[in-house]
């Protein structure tokens, strides 16, 4: 179920890095067939690159066949978006951001495995969506 499996993640990132911080969860209980580890994998790191890159609230929305997470961050230029996904890559935006640029790399390989693609949709100041379909 996608519904309580984000909110389980959901659950350990406020407890646990970002106490002070809004996930918005939208949508109702959806059964798919995936694996349930690797599926976590994905929700953990499009909510917390929403985290790290937005101080407003995330927006997480459960559709039909969409699975999104929203904020009203940085954005990703035009010329960023197709290196997002890429192995080691990082965003020069953030120079706190300590991370090795490998966390959408692995959602976009995870998917793939799950016969889907992540798709982005961003405006520079204004925030990005990451979606997938399942």
């Amino acid at each position: 179920d996608l519904l309580s499996l984000t909110q389980e993640v959901k659950s350990a990132l406020v407890d646990d890095k970002y106490k002070q911080r809004k996930i918005i969860i939208q949508g109702n209980p959806r059964q798919v067939e995936a694996d349930r580890t690797l599926m976590e994998i994905v929700i953990k790191n499009l909510i917390e690159n929403a985290l790290k890159y937005s101080k407003e609230d995330v927006v997480v929305i459960i559709a039909e066949e969409t699975f999104s997470v929203s904020d009203k961050g940085v954005g990703i230029c035009e010329e960023d978006m197709e290196k997002v996904t890429k192995k080691f890559y990082r965003s020069g935006t953030h120079n706190w951001d300590n991370s090795m640029g490998l966390g959408l790399s692995i959602v976009k390989k995870i998917l793939a495995l799950h016969h889907t693609e992540l798709e982005i949709q961003s405006r520079l100041d204004e925030g990005s969506t990451f979606s997938f379909k399942i």
